[in-house]
């Protein structure tokens, strides 16, 4: 494991905590109809992703396709 393979991770997490705050706001803002826009459940979607595969480079940091 190598620091940068572990700050990526750590910034990927921290960005899709981030997300998730966001989406909670836009809940609590308005809970009765429970509408939340899709950009920002899309955000969160592609920071999963990304958090996914900050975390796969952790556990392989042998992969040729990196």
């Amino acid at each position: 494991m190598n620091t940068t393979d572990l700050t990526a991770a750590k910034r990927a997490a921290t960005e899709f905590l981030a997300r998730i705050k966001t989406y909670d706001d836009a809940f609590k803002a308005d809970p009765v109809h429970s509408h939340v826009s899709p950009r920002i459940t899309g955000a969160i979607r592609r920071q999963s992703m990304e958090l996914t595969r900050a975390l796969a480079n952790l556990r392989h940091p042998w992969r040729p396709d990196r």
